[in-house]
């Protein structure tokens, strides 16, 4: 009898051991895919901190910051960067081909998301087509909209993305003064500088 009672429990310890080897390693292949496709912010890139606004990003050292406005219930920041890569182009006069990524800060005194505050620069006739080129997005802990607008002069549609967190919004726009074909050439640090954002709690 004790003899079947230590097969029975070898058999037992036998197949637990078997099965839990067949389960399935969602978890840990979902981790690694998040780690590979996660925007990694390279070691040498800048650092911008306001206190004040409550949030901080990185950015590229090629890319030079101005501080446009800064005052208590707004913020507008600019990184500009010239492209001397490239030919020149033409708008107006021969130019080098220039890139600029725009940060807005304002109050939210009204409560509204980023969906219905960028909503309300629209009519009410052409909200229904404007709703067709928003998508949802999250940097940063941060809800908000990503959309493409008009920007002139420009080589292309700029692209903005307004975020909503607590009671601020910040808006922040990648626009280009290029050739067509590389218009979206630095969208790329664009998409990195938003992983880049944290807010304060």
């Amino acid at each position: 009898m004790k003899k079947r009672k230590i097969f029975f429990l070898v058999v037992f310890i036998s197949l637990a051991v078997f099965l839990t080897g067949c389960l399935p390693k969602k978890s840990i292949f979902k981790n690694e895919i998040d780690k590979k496709t996660e925007p990694l912010v390279p070691s040498d890139w800048m650092e911008y901190v306001s206190q004040a606004q409550g949030f901080s990003f990185s950015y590229p050292p090629s890319w030079s910051l101005e501080v446009v406005r800064d005052e208590a219930d707004s913020l507008i920041l600019s990184l500009k960067m010239e492209d001397t890569s490239q030919e020149m182009v033409f708008v107006y006069e021969e130019m080098v081909p220039s890139y600029q990524i725009t940060m807005a800060v304002e109050e939210n005194d009204e409560g509204l998301t980023a969906k219905q505050k960028h909503l309300n620069n629209f009519t009410a006739s052409s909200r229904a087509g404007e709703e067709e080129n928003i998508s949802q997005v999250s940097y940063g802990g941060a809800e908000g909209i990503k959309y493409l607008e008009g920007v002139a002069p420009s080589s292309g549609p700029g692209t903005g993305i307004l975020l909503s967190f607590k009671d601020k919004f910040y808006r922040l726009t990648y626009s280009a003064l290029a050739h067509k074909e590389t218009h979206e050439k630095y969208l790329g640090d664009f998409e990195k500088i938003l992983s880049s954002l944290r807010f304060t709690e």
